[in-house]
This record gives C-alpha cells, structure tokens and sequence, in this order.
C-alpha cells in the first residue's frame, strides 16, 4: 500500500512481536532498507510490551506513574494477549 503527504511518498508495512502486529508508515526511500527498518521497529515494540516476571505469590511494591506515589501489585495481574487474527485469547 503506498499514500502520499506534502510531496512525500509512504509505503505501508508491519512487523508481530509478542502476538502483537504493529502496523507503521515508511517514506518510500527507505524500501531498499527495509529489513533494517522492520528490526527496528519489531525492537522498540519488543521493549514496549516487555512486563516483568513476578515470582509465584509475591505482591510487589511499585511507583504509581500518575501520581508517584508508592502502590502494591498482585502478582496474578497479566496483560490478556489477543491473537489479532482470530481474537481468540492466547494462553
């Protein structure tokens, strides 16, 4: 797919991490370095959706980020992953 905005071209492209898919603009010079941009972007989402390990019933004391002040999480607390295709949750 390509688009273009004030003169410059845009190709479309994605990249899966994690059973995520991430789909991104690119100016169209940067075809010919495609695979680099593709690593790039699948690192930086990689390190986005990156959640810590908790150890089996242990609650954890963190940072609120809003507010700063200091909070208790239960370990059980897990992101629900999706299959995007099938909207089907991910064990």
């Amino acid at each position: 797919m390509e688009a273009q905005a004030r003169g410059v071209r845009y190709m479309r492209d994605f990249v899966v991490a994690q059973h995520r898919v991430l789909f991104y603009w690119m100016p169209a010079e940067l075809v010919s370095d495609a695979p680099q941009v593709r690593a790039s972007m699948r690192s930086e989402l990689r390190s986005r959706l990156r959640i810590r390990a908790v150890r089996g019933d242990e609650w954890r004391t963190t940072k609120n980020p809003f507010t700063g002040e200091a909070m208790t999480v239960s370990p059980r607390w897990r992101r629900r992953i999706v299959n995007p295709f099938t909207g089907k949750a991910l064990p």
